[in-house]
């Protein structure tokens, strides 16, 4: 029995290599410019990012031109979020701080105490939601009284959660992969056990799964039917992958900005 599941892994293996096609990266920006990033907002052609010492960033994802926003630092940020244009920073304490990333003007949103139980904060479809008490919480406004909570309370897991503009998936640490209705919270295995257990990074496009594995570099993965194929072996080194406008894009471990071609 060993000897066959030995035997089967070596088969993958070699469909996943065999169909290995050139990979080009186009450079965008300046080399290592978020390489201490600690918190990162995607919107519509543009990257906000916040580096280790709670400067904030706005990046043009086109042409990679990154830029400081104001000049004030946000050194006890615990979670960082955009919507309808603004960039929101929820601090230790409970607090929330408001962004104009054109001016870079800010002023407090909320008191201390306001946003105290949130553990994690990402933007769909430009509304919020939070995970907090292991549950995914909907912000139809910017009120902590106004959430909805969806599904059960079964989020303490989470794992490595990506998003689009109407969709969330969560790879997990054994290598599954979910599909999380972000309507009624359910989630729905579609890639089994160990598929992806080394994922180092991934991103959704096109019904596809884009991971960064160590081994085997950048991998495409079939959503549909969990077909994969290795891309390109050498792309082992990706911190974050993202699409955006019809492209894929990679950050580096040393926090550079590629686009991904496809030859």
């Amino acid at each position: 029995m060993k000897n066959k599941l030995l035997l089967g892994l070596l088969f993958f293996a070699i469909i996943v290599k065999a169909n290995a096609q050139t990979i080009t990266l186009k450079q965008l920006g300046k080399s290592d410019v978020f390489f201490n990033m600690t918190f990162v907002s995607q919107v519509k052609g543009t990257l906000y990012t916040m580096n280790n010492i709670g400067e904030v960033y706005k990046t043009t994802v086109d042409s990679g031109d990154h830029n400081r926003i104001g000049n004030t630092t946000f050194k006890n940020a615990k979670l960082f979020f955009s919507v309808n244009g603004r960039i929101f920073i929820i601090e230790t304490d409970g607090s929330m701080d408001q962004i104009d990333p054109a001016t870079g003007s800010w002023n407090v949103a909320a008191s201390m105490g306001t946003w105290t139980i949130q553990d994690k904060a990402l933007t769909i479809n430009n509304h919020l939601f939070t995970i907090e008490n292991s549950s995914l919480m909907y912000y139809p406004i910017l009120n902590p009284r106004m959430a909805k909570q969806r599904g059960e309370s079964n989020f303490a897991d989470i794992g490595m959660l990506m998003r689009t503009d109407t969709t969330l998936h969560s790879l997990i640490a054994d290598g599954s992969l979910y599909d999380i209705n972000i309507e009624t919270g359910v989630w729905k295995k579609i890639l089994k056990n160990k598929t992806l257990r080394n994922a180092k990074a991934g991103t959704v496009f096109n019904n596809k799964l884009y991971t960064s594995e160590n081994p085997g570099g950048l991998v495409e993965t079939s959503l549909p039917d969990g077909a994969r194929k290795e891309l390109d072996p050498k792309i082992q080194r990706a911190r974050m992958l993202f699409s955006d406008s019809g492209k894929l894009y990679m950050i580096d471990n040393d926090g550079t900005l590629y686009q991904i071609l496809f030859n």
